[in-house]
Parts: structure tokens; C-alpha cells; sequence
């Protein structure tokens, strides 16, 4: 099994904390979250990581090969980051996606070390991780469950009800695709779309839209009590030391 991990953004929000490097390479308690996060591939079995640089490219590049080791490790760079979205960056591994199952997961996240562990040994092939929404301090895309189980649509921000919150589970921004998914399904539909000059998106729009047309094909994988958080500003990152220091 490999992983990819999108890597490219400024982290604009972050101010002095990531003003010259990218925000995987931010510390907490002494560890980067690119350090934590291939440390948790690694026991989880993952034997191949793909990391898609961009802002700070060269930085970025000899601090992976200095410090991941005991992996397999490529880079791909985005030298568009600074006008494009997650949706491009993830079209630039689309060739790599293809070639194992693979773990998805964006890199200003930081996590319960034993959560990829569980989610590479869930039956289930094809899973997007979830938690149970809470509008207080999470952002982005929301999902509904079809049987507490599978997802039934992508929910984008400007769409949730607030009457309806006890029924959505945020999106975690960690997946894990089957090769024949990534195959049959989710690039042809990402390429496609990239391609027709969608550029500015999110790649969960495209997992929304596939959803939408063939059904329920993402089981969820629930938190459970695990601990997260997804580091996009100040305020964030000082959350995330307290929770994991």
C-alpha cells in the first residue's frame, strides 16, 4: 500500500509559523507533522509515500529526503500552487494514484498515531474518514450516512442546514482508495475534470459528484473518540499543541 500526501500550499493564515516553509514542517512537541504522519504510515504498513510539493519546493524536497526514511519516498512538484487548488495538485500524482490502494491525506493534519493502523485493517476497501460534526471548530465539507455506514452525499459548507447538524460527520481529509477505485472511478472523473479547466476546487468535490452518480461507493470510518485536528491558522495550531503536546 502507498500513500500520497499533498503538500503544496502557503499556509497563508499561519503567519510567522509557516511564513518560509510549508505547514507539514510545522512542530509539535518537537516533531513536524510530515515526521508524525509518515511515522503513522509506516506502522500502519504503508511502503510507499508520495508527497506533492509546491510553496518552498526545494526546502520541502531535502527535508523529506533527510528526515522520512524507511520508505519509499517521490516527490512530485506543483509549480502552480499559488493558483491552484488541492484538485491540481492531486491531478499531478493521478498516474501514481493508479498504480496501489492507496492512503489519502492532507498534510496540515495532525491525529491519534493508531488511527491509519485501524483504517488500513477495516474490510472495507474503499472508506473516507469521518467525525461527528461540530460546527464550533470544524470547516468544509460535510457528508450524510446511508445506514450509519456508507456516504450518501458530499455536503458542501453553503448547503448545510442547521436545523440537520446531528446528522452530518465532518470530513476528516483522510481516505483510503481501493487501485480500482482510483482506476475505474476517481481519476478518470479527476482528470476529466481538471482537464475541462476545473482548477480551483477541491478534490472532495469530485468524490461528491461520483456519489451523486453511481451511489454510495465510500464506507465510513469513524473517529470514535480518536483525536484530531486540522491546523489551518493561529488559533488552530495553538488548539493542537494543547491536545497534543
Amino acid at each position: 500500500m502507498q500513500a500520497i500526501i499533498p503538500a503544496a500550499g502557503m499556509g497563508k493564515r499561519l503567519g510567522d509559523n509557516a511564513e518560509n516553509k510549508p505547514k507539514c514542517m510545522i512542530e509539535i512537541s518537537d516533531l513536524t507533522l510530515l515526521e508524525r504522519a509518515a511515522a503513522s504510515l509506516k506502522g500502519a504498513g504503508v511502503t510507499r509515500l508520495i508527497v506533492i510539493v509546491g510553496f518552498q519546493s526545494d526546502l520541502l524536497q531535502a527535508f523529506v529526503n533527510e528526515k522520512i526514511v524507511d520508505i519509499d519516498t517521490i516527490i512530485i512538484d506543483n509549480p502552480l500552487y499559488a493558483t491552484t487548488n488541492n484538485i491540481y495538485t492531486l491531478y499531478l500524482a493521478r498516474q501514481e494514484m493508479v498504480k496501489e490502494d492507496t492512503i489519502l491525506l492532507e498534510s496540515d493534519l495532525i491525529f491519534d498515531h493508531d488511527l491509519l493502523s485501524s483504517l488500513v485493517q477495516s474490510q472495507a476497501e474503499d472508506m473516507a474518514v469521518v467525525d461527528l460534526y461540530d460546527p464550533n471548530w470544524m470547516d468544509g465539507t460535510v457528508v450524510l450516512l446511508q445506514n450509519n455506514e456508507k456516504i450518501s452525499s458530499f455536503v458542501p459548507k453553503s448547503e448545510i442546514i442547521p436545523e440537520k447538524i446531528v446528522n452530518y460527520y465532518k470530513t476528516v481529509n483522510i481516505y483510503k482508495f481501493s487501485k480500482g477505485f482510483s482506476q475505474k472511478r476517481f481519476m478518470p472523473a479527476l482528470t476529466s475534470a481538471v482537464e475541462n479547466g476545473d482548477v480551483n476546487s477541491y478534490y472532495e468535490t469530485v468524490l461528491g459528484e461520483i456519489t451523486k452518480n453511481y451511489g454510495p461507493c465510500l464506507s465510513a470510518f469513524k473517529m470514535n473518540g480518536r483525536k484530531w485536528y486540522e491546523i489551518d491558522n493561529e488559533v488552530d495550531l495553538a488548539i493542537a499543541k494543547s491536545l497534543f503536546q
